[in-house]
């Protein structure tokens, strides 16, 4: 009898979403990055825009793919925005695709954690490493302890395969309670499905470590919305996007990599 409802409520939940795509005419992804001026001239903001709209076969297709870039001119008190058409012939996606995405945007999932994000981080070379250390002026640490060529190797080896991953994502794992309100800066994609009159609209924010939690808005309700964690959203819109966007950069997992080399040798050496 549990074996018989098990497949019901699978069935049910695969029924369900398959009706939501079906209802689902458009889906825009907006992706904006910049911080607040102060009077200085010069480039202050990004924005990308990839527009998926249906197609009457019921796969998705990219109709309108533009990079807004925009500057300050203090002298003469004018903005400037350059619009950038990219080139987005023949980019179909599948309904299947589009419906895992919705699948995991509405649904947390506990793989904010090292086995799951290792299967999606490269191994840091040495020169990478050493970088991230003068970049962030930590290379000094290298004199004090581990001048010897095999503390140095012992030390490269534990960076590389990812040692302490796991007390690091704990660290970093965002609590779904608070939420932190920025005004200068910021580093938002948007993820707006068209249902109808109705929208339906996902906002990430990658000031927290993933862009996560992924916040769900439904029609413009902004008081009332759900947080999830789950980091098979990221890796779902990195399936659809292209793969040179600034979206596809954003929400790769790979970007953990700078970050976990600063705070390794920041806090283990």
């Amino acid at each position: 009898m549990t074996r018989i409802f098990l497949f019901v409520l699978l069935l049910t939940g695969q029924i369900s979403y398959g009706q939501l795509t079906d209802s689902i005419s458009k889906i825009t992804f907006r992706y904006d990055k910049g911080h607040y001026t102060f009077g200085s001239s010069g480039k202050y903001s990004i924005s990308e825009i990839i527009e998926f709209s249906k197609l009457n076969n019921k796969a998705f297709q990219i109709t309108n793919y533009i990079q807004l870039k925009n500057t300050y001119y203090s002298a003469t008190d004018d903005i400037k925005i350059d619009t950038i058409k990219l080139n987005f012939s023949k980019y179909l996606i599948s309904d299947s695709n589009i419906e895992k995405l919705l699948m995991e945007l509405n649904m947390s999932r506990n793989n904010f954690n090292a086995s799951f994000v290792k299967l999606y981080l490269k191994e840091p070379t040495e020169k990478e490493i050493i970088a991230v250390a003068n970049k962030y002026d930590l290379k000094w640490k290298f004199k004090n302890k581990y001048s010897d060529r095999e503390d140095r190797t012992n030390l490269f080896k534990n960076i590389k395969e990812y040692f302490l991953l796991d007390t690091f994502l704990l660290m970093k794992k965002p609590e779904l309670r608070y939420d932190i309100i920025r005004t200068d800066i910021w580093n938002i994609l948007s993820i707006t499905c068209l249902e109808g009159v109705n929208t339906i609209e996902y906002r990430s924010e990658f000031f927290d470590l993933f862009g996560q939690p992924v916040k769900r808005y439904d029609n413009k309700k902004y008081s009332t919305g759900k947080k999830y964690i789950n980091l098979l959203i990221n890796t779902s819109i990195k399936e659809l996007v292209p793969p040179n966007s600034l979206i596809s950069k954003a929400v790769d997992l790979n970007q953990l990599k700078e970050e976990y080399i600063k705070w390794f040798i920041s806090t283990n050496m």
